[in-house]
C-alpha cells in the first residue's frame, strides 16, 4: 500500500461511507492498454456532486482526484466527479466499510476483486487466465448487485395501511 495515505478519523470514515451510499459508485472496469492484447480490470470508486466542496474535502482527506465536468446542456450544472482507483479504492472500501448501509454488497466484491489483483505467485510476472476469468465474473456480479430487478427483489412486501 502506498505510505502516502492519509489519516482520516472515525467521523470522517463515517462521512465518507454516507457519500459513497448516496452519490457515490463502486464499479470494475475492463480496459486494454495499447499494443497490449490482455483485458485487464479496475476497482474504480467515484463519488459525483455539483459542489466543489465535496471534492475537495475527499481529496484532502483520502486522496484521488477530481475532474471537472460539463453537461452539453448549459442548464445542468458543473459536476465534481471525484475517482480513486485499484489500492486507494481498496483502502477506502476497507476503512467505510462498517458505516455503509447501503452498498457493503457492492465492496464485498470490490474486496475480492483486489484480493484476486494481488495474487501473483512468486516468481510469476501475470496472472493466469483463470483469475482474469474470475476477475470478469466479479464484475458482472458487481454490475447484476446494482442492477434495478436486483434492487426491487430486496424490497419488503408492504401491506395496505387500514
Amino acid at each position: 500500500m502506498k505510505t502516502d495515505m492519509p489519516n482520516p478519523s472515525r467521523i470522517d470514515w463515517a462521512r465518507l461511507a454516507a457519500f459513497i451510499d448516496g452519490e457515490g459508485c463502486i464499479f470494475i472496469a475492463k480496459r486494454s492498454d495499447k499494443g497490449c492484447t490482455k483485458v485487464r480490470t479496475y476497482l474504480y470508486i467515484v463519488i459525483a456532486n455539483t459542489n466543489p466542496k465535496l471534492g475537495k474535502w475527499l481529496t484532502e482527506s483520502f486522496g484521488g482526484s477530481v475532474l471537472v465536468q460539463r453537461h452539453k446542456n448549459s442548464k445542468y450544472s458543473l459536476a465534481y466527479r471525484w475517482t480513486v482507483c485499484n489500492n486507494r479504492a481498496q483502502w477506502i472500501l476497507k476503512g467505510c466499510y462498517k458505516f455503509l448501509l447501503l452498498k457493503q454488497d457492492q465492496a464485498d466484491v470490490g474486496l475480492a476483486h483486489q484480493r484476486l489483483c494481488a495474487r501473483i505467485k512468486k516468481g510469476q510476472t501475470k496472472h493466469p487466465s483463470e483469475v482474469f476469468e474470475e476477475r470478469f465474473k466479479l464484475r458482472d456480479a458487481l454490475s447484476m448487485l446494482k442492477s434495478t430487478s436486483s434492487r426491487r427483489r430486496d424490497l419488503p412486501i408492504t401491506t395496505a395501511v387500514q
